[in-house]
C-alpha cells in the first residue's frame, strides 16, 4: 500500500474540519433537545425561540402537545418530535379517536410548525400495565392512518423505549431483547419497518456508568476512553459507551429480523449536580459528556456498526426543571438555567454572547369554579371538560389524591383547570358559561396537585 504524503494527510484533516464546520453552519447536525416544562420559573416560549436560534440545535422533543410552544416555533424550521402521554394510548387504540386527536393536536400547527414525529407513550413496555402495552401497537397504527388521512404523510409515528428492554448489551453484537419484550416488539418493529419510522431509544451512558461505577467505565461513558473495547464477534472496536449502546439496539433488532430500522436516541444526558450519594454527577462530567457528544454528532459519522448512518440525538434537557421529583440530579440535566444562561459551554452556541437578558417569567395561572355558580351548571361544565382530549380527570376518582373532598365544586375545579392548562391557559378556556374564573394562587392541597403546563 502506498504511503500517504504529508500534504495529502493535511488535506484530509482540513477536509474533515471543513465538513464539520459546514454541518454546524448549515444547521444540519442531527442534534435535538428535550424541552421539558416541569418547572415554575421557565421563560415563555417566545424567548426560547431566540435561544434555540442562537445554537446548532435543529430539533426539539416535547413530552406532550404544548400549543404555546408549537405556535411559537411556527416558520422557524425547527423540527419537532411531539410526545403523547401514556394515558392517551388506550383511547388512541380506537381509530375514530385517533382521527379526532390528529385534527385537534396536529392540524392546528402544521405546516407552519414542522412536526416530524409523533412519539406514542414513553417507555411503555417497561411498565406493568399489560393492557396499555397491548394497545400501543394499535395506537401507533391508528395515528399513522389518521395522519395519512389528514394529509400529514410526512409525519412518522414511533414510541420511545428504555435500554432496560435489553437483556444483554455487552459486547454490542450480543444485544438482545428479553423474551417478553421481544414478543411485544415484533409487531411494533414490523410497523416501523413498513412505515419508515425510527426506533427511539433512551440511551444514557450515565446510567451505564452507574451500573459499574469505576474510573475506567467513567471515561468510557464520557467519550474519553483511550482503551479500545473490542467486540470479538463483529470484530469492531468501540471507544465510547454511547456508540456501544446504539449498536446494541441495532443488534437486538437484527436478532429479531429487522436490520433496516434506524435508531434515534430520544434521550441522553448527564446531570450537572445531584445528591452526595449519586456517583458521577457534577458540572465537569456533564460538560465533558455533552461537549464530546456534540463533537461526535458534528462529525457526521455513524456508529462502528453503521458508519454512514448519523445518529439523530436529543439531549436531555434544555432547562433545569425545579419541580421534577426524585433525586437532585433529576432537576439538573439542563443545558441552560431558567434565565437562559448556559449551565456550562458545550459547543452548541453559534452566537458568542457574554450575557443573557433576564427571562421574563410568565405569571402562573389556574382555573377554578367561581363562587356562587349554580351546582347544575358546574356539574355540566365538569362533565364536558372531562370528555375533552387532553383533560385527565383520573385524579378525582375514588382512591385518587384529588377525590376528597368529594364535592362537585372540588372535582369541577380540578377538571376545569386540567382543560384550561391543556388548551394553553387562554382566558376563554376558563369561562365555562360564566361558572369559572382564573386565579393566581395555586389551588393544590395536600397530595392533590393541580396541573400547570
Amino acid at each position: 500500500m502506498a504511503r500517504a504524503s504529508p500534504v495529502s494527510g493535511l488535506l484530509a484533516v482540513l477536509l474533515t474540519i471543513l465538513v464539520c464546520s459546514t454541518l454546524v453552519s448549515a444547521g444540519v447536525v442531527p442534534l435535538g433537545v428535550n424541552y421539558g416544562t416541569v418547572a415554575n420559573d421557565l421563560p415563555p416560549p417566545s424567548q426560547v425561540v431566540s435561544l434555540i436560534q442562537s445554537t446548532i440545535i435543529s430539533r426539539i422533543k416535547l413530552f406532550s402537545v404544548d400549543a404555546n410552544i408549537l405556535h411559537a416555533f411556527a416558520n422557524t424550521g425547527v423540527e419537532f418530535m411531539v410526545g403523547i402521554g401514556n394515558d392517551q394510548i388506550k383511547p388512541l387504540a380506537k381509530a375514530e379517536y385517533a382521527k379526532q386527536w390528529v385534527q385537534e393536536n396536529v392540524a392546528p400547527f402544521m405546516p407552519a410548525t414542522k412536526i416530524a414525529y409523533l412519539s406514542v407513550g414513553n417507555e411503555v413496555i417497561s411498565s406493568s400495565d399489560g393492557e396499555m402495552i397491548w394497545d400501543l401497537q394499535f395506537a401507533m397504527q391508528n395515528l399513522h392512518d389518521a395522519c395519512q388521512h389528514a394529509g400529514f404523510s410526512t409525519i412518522k409515528v414511533t414510541s420511545a423505549h428504555s435500554m432496560g428492554l435489553l437483556q444483554s448489551s455487552v459486547p454490542p453484537s450480543n444485544g438482545t431483547f428479553g423474551e417478553g419484550a421481544a414478543n411485544i416488539l415484533r409487531p411494533i418493529l414490523s410497523f416501523l419497518a413498513r412505515t419508515g419510522s425510527p426506533f427511539v431509544a433512551n440511551a444514557y451512558p450515565f446510567f451505564g456508568y452507574l451500573g459499574n461505577p469505576n474510573s475506567t467505565n467513567l471515561q468510557y461513558a464520557l467519550f474519553n476512553s483511550s482503551t479500545p473495547h473490542y467486540d470479538n464477534v463483529n470484530k469492531l472496536t468501540y471507544y465510547n459507551m454511547f456508540d456501544a449502546q446504539v449498536d446494541a439496539v441495532y443488534a437486538a433488532m437484527s436478532h429479531l429480523g429487522f436490520k433496516n430500522v434506524t435508531v434515534v436516541v430520544g434521550e441522553t444526558g448527564w446531570p450537572s449536580a445531584g445528591d452526595k450519594y449519586e456517583p458521577g454527577v457534577g458540572l465537569e462530567n456533564a460538560k465533558t459528556f455533552n461537549t464530546n457528544l456534540v463533537k461526535r454528532l458534528a462529525s457526521g459519522k455513524g456508529t462502528p456498526l453503521y458508519p454512514t448512518r448519523p445518529v439523530e440525538t436529543y439531549i436531555f434537557a434544555l432547562f433545569n426543571e425545579n419541580l421534577k421529583a426524585g433525586a437532585a440530579s433529576e432537576r439538573n440535566y439542563g443545558l441552560f438555567k431558567p434565565d437562559m444562561s448556559p449551565v456550562y459551554e458545550c459547543g452548541i452556541m453559534t452566537k458568542k454572547t457574554t450575557s443573557f437578558p433576564q427571562a421574563k417569567i410568565a405569571t402562573k395561572e389556574w382555573c377554578v369554579v367561581k363562587a356562587g355558580a349554580k351546582a347544575a351548571d358546574v356539574q355540566a361544565a365538569m362533565e364536558w371538560a372531562c370528555m375533552q382530549v387532553g383533560t385527565d380527570c383520573k385524579p378525582t376518582q375514588v382512591g385518587q389524591p384529588c377525590y376528597m373532598p368529594n364535592t362537585v365544586v372540588s372535582h369541577a375545579s380540578y377538571a376545569m383547570n386540567a382543560y384550561f392548562q391543556s388548551q394553553g391557559r387562554h382566558p376563554w378556556n376558563c369561562d365555562f358559561k360564566g361558572t369559572a374564573m382564573v386565579v393566581k394562587k395555586d389551588p393544590s392541597y395536600g397530595s392533590c396537585t393541580y396541573p400547570y403546563k
